[in-house]
């Protein structure tokens, strides 16, 4: 004769779920970080490419030396923020270098550069410093051979 067992706690019914589920959670967490983490890298790399290359497209196109860096700093601030990124100290992470003085001279090669620290996402959580790593990029362009010289 077959008897079912009346012990509620023998009954195992569930557990296979309950495993499951909490196996995928602790998978998931660090998984999900991840991709944050790398997507926040990713971006800072984006915005300072960006920012190089709209800085050296400005400074080109300015008058005088000092619209050129007013112009080349205001480019710099506007492509980090596009990307999220809030940067009031643009003259700390911006570097211009021109070959000739004064640097609209034509033919001048100029060199901009954007050093950005960029802070991972939730690492102060876990007891540790804010950590951070570097986004740089460097761009390289030419004054127009054909162009006025620079007023001074």
């Amino acid at each position: 004769m077959w008897r079912k067992n009346l012990c509620p706690s023998s009954d195992e019914t569930g557990g296979a779920i309950v495993e499951f589920l909490a196996l995928t959670l602790l998978m998931l967490i660090p998984i999900v970080y991840l991709i944050i983490a790398i997507n926040q890298i990713q971006a800072a790399k984006y915005a300072v490419e960006s920012a190089a290359r709209e800085a050296a497209r400005s400074f080109t196109t300015a008058e005088t030396d000092d619209e050129a860096h007013a112009r080349a700093a205001a480019s710099v601030q506007l492509a980090l923020s596009d990307q999220g990124f809030d940067e009031d100290h643009v003259g700390d992470i911006l570097g211009i270098k021109c070959d000739k003085t004064p640097c609209l001279t034509p033919g001048n090669d100029i060199t901009v550069t954007v050093d950005y620290a960029v802070a991972i996402p939730g690492i102060p959580l876990l007891g540790a410093g804010p950590e951070v790593t570097r986004a740089t990029a460097q761009y390289v362009t030419t004054i127009d051979h054909f162009r006025e010289g620079p007023r001074l």
